[in-house]
């Protein structure tokens, strides 16, 4: 089953990221049998490390509760309507995974 998190909101800061738009999909996983991946993008498109989201979600979820891959597009798939188009995430998380 997959979660939503939309339009999370980074603290001020000098490093501060601005809002992120993310979905988080389920992804087959080798030790557990499916993991999860989340899939972002940034107000204006800027580059972001995944070890910073990771750091940031790391500090409010427990470590098992926290996507395992962090993946950043140039924006998060949505429909017309604006609801989430979790298939199109879900295969952007599997090609990015796969190396492709």
């Amino acid at each position: 089953k997959s979660m939503q998190l939309r339009q999370l909101d980074f603290p001020d800061s000098p490093d501060a990221l601005g809002r992120l738009d993310c979905l988080v999909v389920g992804v087959p996983d080798d030790r557990f049998g499916e993991g999860v991946a989340a899939v972002f993008s940034t107000d204006g498109g800027q580059a972001v490390e995944a070890e910073v989201i990771k750091k940031y979600v790391r500090s409010l979820l427990a470590d098992y509760k926290a996507p395992r891959h962090y993946i950043q597009v140039e924006y998060v798939p949505r429909a017309v309507n604006g609801k989430a188009d979790y298939k199109q995430t879900k295969a952007l998380a599997l090609k990015s995974i796969a190396g492709g």
